[in-house]
């Protein structure tokens, strides 16, 4: 009864804990900037919408980069192999992906809160998950992620037009805006993507109400499929949306298919192949705990 009485205090926290941390994901806390500002400026207790929110930023960006292609581009004669309104378009497009991604991490969380944590029977891995959870909202590993990110992001950029564009007369210290924007926003919409790899590696290993006749079969099973599929079908749908944005850029074709394999396909496959790896091993562990209990009678 003790044991039972800790397991659902367990419960109960973590499900505290995924209400709270769902305010403070990146991707939250970057959509509410407006509602932020907005509140401060008015002191008003009313908040924007958080559709108004993604039109003002959406409408924010884009007067940055059309300003910034005037004064740097236009007024400077710059010439470049680049488009300036594919620039624009790439740009709106991760922008929407970082919104799309919200909704898509709220939807994993909540079924995390609702579905998952009720079929974990070990306090132990209630403590194992609630520390991937604090991952996915804490200041900290965020602040290393988006520092690395970035440093990766613009060596990356910088190699990328060298290779492809150093002998058709590349040049624009306008780019620099949108490639800071670039490294800015491509921190968020992507720093779910490695703790979405980490998930199953955990999952995998937890203690689970299963059927015991037939494991395969169990809601929790379905529950966990729909939870890591939910996040690699978000993450198809945001990668064809930037595939096909890059052509509006009049990027080589070489030059999108290394993009594309790079951050969309390669860990597409990688996710895929790890949430199918963790159902069979919760499978699979079940079936050979039921032998044992058998053996042993």
């Amino acid at each position: 009864m003790v044991i039972d009485l800790e397991l659902n205090k367990k419960r109960i926290e973590v499900k505290n804990q995924i209400n709270e941390g769902i305010k403070k994901t990146p991707m939250a806390l970057f959509l509410n900037i407006p509602n932020r500002i907005f509140r401060k400026v008015t002191h008003s207790a009313r908040s924007l919408s958080l559709i108004s929110c993604v039109a003002i930023l959406a409408l924010t960006f884009l007067m940055i980069l059309v300003v910034n292609y005037l004064v740097l581009f236009r007024q400077n004669g710059v010439t470049t192999q680049i488009n300036p309104f594919g620039i624009m378009v790439v740009f709106e497009v991760i922008f929407l992906g970082i919104a799309g991604t919200y909704f898509n991490i709220n939807r994993v969380l909540v079924n995390i809160r609702d579905a998952l944590i009720e079929s974990v029977v070990s306090a132990k891995d209630l403590d194992n998950l609630q520390q991937w959870l604090q991952f996915g909202w804490s200041p900290r590993i965020f602040r290393r992620f988006f520092f690395w990110w970035f440093v990766l992001a613009m060596c990356g950029s910088s190699f990328f037009f060298g290779f492809f564009f150093w002998q058709k007369g590349f040049s624009g210290f306008w780019l620099i805006i949108p490639l800071l924007g670039f490294g800015l926003m491509g921190a968020i919409a992507l720093y779910y993507a490695p703790l979405m790899f980490l998930l199953p590696l955990r999952l995998q290993s937890y203690q689970l109400t299963l059927y015991e006749s037939s494991p395969a079969h169990s809601a929790v099973i379905e529950d966990i499929s729909t939870i890591l599929n939910h996040f690699v079908y978000g993450y198809v749908l945001m990668s064809s949306l930037i595939q096909l944005s890059l052509t509006t850029i009049d990027l080589p074709i070489s030059a999108q298919v290394v993009f594309t394999a790079i951050f969309a396909w390669i860990p597409i496959i990688i996710q895929f192949l790890a949430n199918q790896i963790c159902i069979r091993s919760i499978i699979t562990l079940s079936k050979r705990k039921k032998i044992l209990r058998r053996l042993t009678v």
